[in-house]
Protein backbone atom coordinates (compact mmCIF):
# COMPACT_ATOMS: atom_id res chain seq x y z
CA UNK A 1 0.00 0.00 0.00
CA UNK A 2 1.47 3.34 -1.07
CA UNK A 3 1.70 6.05 1.63
CA UNK A 4 0.22 9.30 0.33
CA UNK A 5 1.51 12.07 2.64
CA UNK A 6 -0.73 14.76 1.13
CA UNK A 7 -3.85 12.68 1.74
CA UNK A 8 -2.82 11.89 5.31
CA UNK A 9 -2.00 15.52 6.10
CA UNK A 10 -5.36 16.62 4.71
CA UNK A 11 -7.22 14.05 6.80
CA UNK A 12 -5.30 15.01 9.92
CA UNK A 13 -6.07 18.69 9.38
CA UNK A 14 -9.75 17.81 9.08
CA UNK A 15 -9.59 16.27 12.55
CA UNK A 16 -7.64 19.16 14.09
CA UNK A 17 -9.28 22.21 12.58
CA UNK A 18 -12.84 23.29 12.11
CA UNK A 19 -13.54 24.87 8.76
CA UNK A 20 -16.17 26.07 6.38
CA UNK A 21 -16.15 25.34 2.70
CA UNK A 22 -17.39 27.82 0.17
CA UNK A 23 -17.47 27.16 -3.53
CA UNK A 24 -16.11 29.87 -5.81
CA UNK A 25 -18.04 31.12 -8.84
CA UNK A 26 -15.97 28.97 -11.18
CA UNK A 27 -16.61 25.45 -9.95
CA UNK A 28 -12.88 24.74 -10.30
CA UNK A 29 -11.79 26.56 -7.14
CA UNK A 30 -12.81 25.72 -3.60
CA UNK A 31 -11.77 28.02 -0.76
CA UNK A 32 -11.36 26.58 2.67
CA UNK A 33 -11.29 29.13 5.45
CA UNK A 34 -9.98 27.64 8.63
CA UNK A 35 -11.92 29.05 11.55
CA UNK A 36 -10.07 31.51 13.78
CA UNK A 37 -9.98 30.96 17.51
CA UNK A 38 -9.37 33.43 20.33
CA UNK A 39 -6.73 31.25 21.93
CA UNK A 40 -4.26 28.76 20.60
CA UNK A 41 -5.27 25.30 21.81
CA UNK A 42 -2.92 23.40 24.08
CA UNK A 43 -1.94 19.98 22.79
CA UNK A 44 -0.47 17.27 24.96
CA UNK A 45 2.71 15.49 23.97
CA UNK A 46 0.86 12.16 23.88
CA UNK A 47 -1.40 13.28 21.04
CA UNK A 48 -0.77 10.92 18.12
CA UNK A 49 -1.83 13.55 15.60
CA UNK A 50 0.40 16.26 17.06
CA UNK A 51 3.34 13.87 17.24
CA UNK A 52 2.78 12.86 13.62
CA UNK A 53 2.75 16.50 12.51
CA UNK A 54 5.87 17.29 14.56
CA UNK A 55 7.72 14.26 13.19
CA UNK A 56 6.77 15.28 9.65
CA UNK A 57 8.03 18.83 10.29
CA UNK A 58 4.59 20.31 9.70
CA UNK A 59 3.95 23.42 11.82
CA UNK A 60 0.55 23.84 13.41
CA UNK A 61 -0.79 27.31 12.72
CA UNK A 62 -3.97 29.26 13.37
CA UNK A 63 -5.97 31.63 11.17
CA UNK A 64 -4.68 30.07 7.96
CA UNK A 65 -6.31 30.14 4.54
CA UNK A 66 -5.81 27.69 1.73
CA UNK A 67 -7.32 27.07 -1.69
CA UNK A 68 -7.91 23.69 -3.25
CA UNK A 69 -7.42 24.10 -6.97
CA UNK A 70 -8.95 21.18 -8.80
CA UNK A 71 -7.15 21.51 -12.14
CA UNK A 72 -4.00 22.90 -13.67
CA UNK A 73 -6.10 25.51 -15.44
CA UNK A 74 -7.60 26.69 -12.15
CA UNK A 75 -4.14 26.77 -10.58
CA UNK A 76 -2.67 29.03 -13.24
CA UNK A 77 -5.72 31.32 -13.35
CA UNK A 78 -5.40 31.75 -9.58
CA UNK A 79 -1.60 32.15 -9.72
CA UNK A 80 -1.79 34.91 -12.34
CA UNK A 81 -4.55 36.70 -10.41
CA UNK A 82 -2.56 36.59 -7.17
CA UNK A 83 0.55 37.89 -8.96
CA UNK A 84 -1.45 40.77 -10.48
CA UNK A 85 -2.53 41.81 -6.96
CA UNK A 86 0.95 41.58 -5.40
CA UNK A 87 2.17 44.90 -4.00
CA UNK A 88 5.34 44.05 -2.04
CA UNK A 89 6.82 40.69 -3.02
CA UNK A 90 6.29 37.49 -5.00
CA UNK A 91 8.08 34.28 -4.02
CA UNK A 92 7.78 31.22 -6.29
CA UNK A 93 9.17 27.72 -5.85
CA UNK A 94 8.87 25.07 -8.55
CA UNK A 95 10.20 21.56 -8.97
CA UNK A 96 9.49 21.53 -12.68
CA UNK A 97 8.72 24.34 -15.07
CA UNK A 98 8.22 23.98 -18.82
CA UNK A 99 9.40 26.35 -21.50
CA UNK A 100 5.96 27.02 -23.00
CA UNK A 101 3.34 29.73 -23.48
CA UNK A 102 2.31 29.61 -19.81
CA UNK A 103 5.90 30.14 -18.67
CA UNK A 104 6.35 32.98 -21.17
CA UNK A 105 3.16 34.70 -19.94
CA UNK A 106 4.22 34.16 -16.32
CA UNK A 107 7.67 35.67 -16.84
CA UNK A 108 6.18 38.60 -18.77
CA UNK A 109 3.83 39.27 -15.84
CA UNK A 110 6.66 38.91 -13.31
CA UNK A 111 8.70 41.39 -15.36
CA UNK A 112 5.82 43.89 -15.18
CA UNK A 113 5.64 43.46 -11.40
CA UNK A 114 9.41 44.08 -11.09
CA UNK A 115 8.93 47.34 -13.04
CA UNK A 116 6.22 48.26 -10.49
CA UNK A 117 8.79 47.82 -7.70
CA UNK A 118 7.58 44.43 -6.47
CA UNK A 119 10.36 42.12 -5.25
CA UNK A 120 10.27 38.87 -7.26
CA UNK A 121 12.14 35.73 -6.21
CA UNK A 122 11.92 32.36 -7.94
CA UNK A 123 13.51 29.04 -7.02
CA UNK A 124 13.60 26.28 -9.63
CA UNK A 125 14.84 22.82 -8.75
CA UNK A 126 17.83 21.88 -10.93
CA UNK A 127 16.91 18.18 -11.06
CA UNK A 128 13.25 18.79 -11.90
CA UNK A 129 14.24 21.13 -14.70
CA UNK A 130 17.30 19.30 -16.03
CA UNK A 131 15.49 18.18 -19.19
CA UNK A 132 13.68 21.45 -19.87
CA UNK A 133 14.64 22.57 -23.36
CA UNK A 134 14.08 25.80 -25.22
CA UNK A 135 11.70 25.85 -28.18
Amino acid sequence: MKFDIKKHIYLILLFILSFTVETAQSQEVTNIHIAATDTVPTYTSDSAVINFLKDAGIPITQNSKLKLLKSGRAKFIDLFEEIRHAKHHIHLEYFNFRNDSIANALFDLLGEKVKEGVEVRALFDAFGNCQTTSH
